[in-house]
C-alpha cells in the first residue's frame, strides 16, 4: 500500500487559514486563542481551540462549521469531550443527509463503465454539484482521480460534493487519492 505523503501548497493553505478564521469568527470563536497547523501524520489540519465556555449549541455550530476542515480539538478536556459527542451526533446528521438530487432536484449521476471514462463521470459529478469541471476532480493520466479542497459554500453544496467523493470512490477505490484537509 502506498501512503501519498502531501503538504498543502501556500497559496491554498493561505485560503484555507482565512476560511478558518472567517468561520471561527462567524460563531463568536475569537482568533487569538486558536492554532492550526497541519499534522503530516495525519495528512489534516488540527484545529486547537482554547476559548472555554460554549454551550452545546455553540459547540454543535463549530462542528458544522468546520466538519470538513479538520480535527477539531479543545484545550480544556471537558469543552473536548462534549465537543466530541456533539460532533458524532452533527456528522450522523450531515452523512444522513447526504444530497442526492441537486438544487435543481437532478439525481447524482450514476457511472457507465461501457460509455464513461473516469474523467467524464468526474466532470459529471462536478456539474451536478455545481462546481466548474477541473476544480473539485482533477482526472490524472494514469487512471486516479485527484480530489481537490473545495472551501466554502453552503452546507448543502458540501453534502453534494462529499456523496460525490463517496460515489466515485465506489468506482475507482484506491484510484481516489486526496489533497490534504478534504473530508
Amino acid at each position: 500500500m502506498v501512503w501519498w505523503r502531501m503538504q498543502p501548497s501556500q497559496e491554498l493553505e493561505a485560503d484555507y487559514l482565512r476560511e478558518i478564521a472567517r468561520l471561527l469568527g462567524n460563531i463568536g470563536v475569537t482568533s487569538d486563542g486558536v492554532a492550526v497547523t497541519y499534522e503530516l501524520d495525519l495528512q489534516d489540519y488540527q484545529i486547537a481551540i482554547e476559548q472555554t465556555g460554549f454551550s452545546d449549541d455553540g459547540l454543535a455550530q463549530i462542528a458544522e462549521a468546520l466538519w470538513s476542515l479538520g480535527c477539531v480539538w479543545f484545550a480544556d478536556k471537558a469543552t473536548y469531550w462534549r465537543y466530541s459527542e456533539i460532533e458524532t451526533r452533527v456528522m450522523l446528521e450531515i452523512q444522513a443527509g447526504l444530497r442526492l438530487t441537486n438544487a435543481a432536484g437532478q439525481l447524482r449521476p450514476s457511472f457507465d463503465s461501457d460509455a464513461q471514462s473516469a474523467e467524464e463521470y468526474a466532470a459529471a459529478l462536478e456539474q451536478w454539484c455545481g462546481y466548474e469541471a477541473g476544480t473539485f476532480l482533477l482526472p490524472l493520466p494514469n487512471g486516479e482521480v485527484l480530489v481537490r479542497p473545495r472551501i466554502g459554500g453552503p452546507l448543502d453544496q458540501k453534502q453534494r460534493a462529499l456523496s460525490s467523493k463517496m460515489a466515485l470512490h465506489d468506482v475507482l477505490g484506491p484510484k481516489l487519492r486526496h489533497e490534504p484537509f478534504v473530508g
